[in-house]
């Protein structure tokens, strides 16, 4: 397994005033797959599971293909995005590139 953090080096600890801040709390690696530890502007916490290959992406009320996310594009739209979002009004399709 792989860690990876928020751009702490290894060994820091967060303190209890980052902790609570929005944003990426921390990313690993395990079986192929990224989890990000969020804490979202509204405070709720979550982890996203999603495969580091990628995964497509699709129109939440119908099903149709919308296009497809490597999981690095994936990390970096979580990193940018989570400490300004809910996590009710977060969705990958927002975040594909229309032709």
């Amino acid at each position: 397994m792989v860690c990876y953090d928020s751009g702490m080096s290894e060994g820091q600890h967060i303190d209890s005033e980052d902790a609570e801040r929005p944003g990426v709390l921390a990313v690993k690696t395990e079986n192929n797959h990224f989890i990000v530890t969020v804490r979202w502007v509204d405070g709720e916490k979550s982890e996203l599971h999603f495969p580091t290959r990628g995964f497509p992406v699709v129109t939440p009320d119908t099903g149709d293909p919308l296009g497809r996310l490597t999981g690095e594009q994936a990390l970096e739209i979580i990193r940018r995005v989570a400490a300004g979002s809910m996590r009710s009004e977060f969705s990958w399709a927002k975040h594909i590139k229309r032709e």
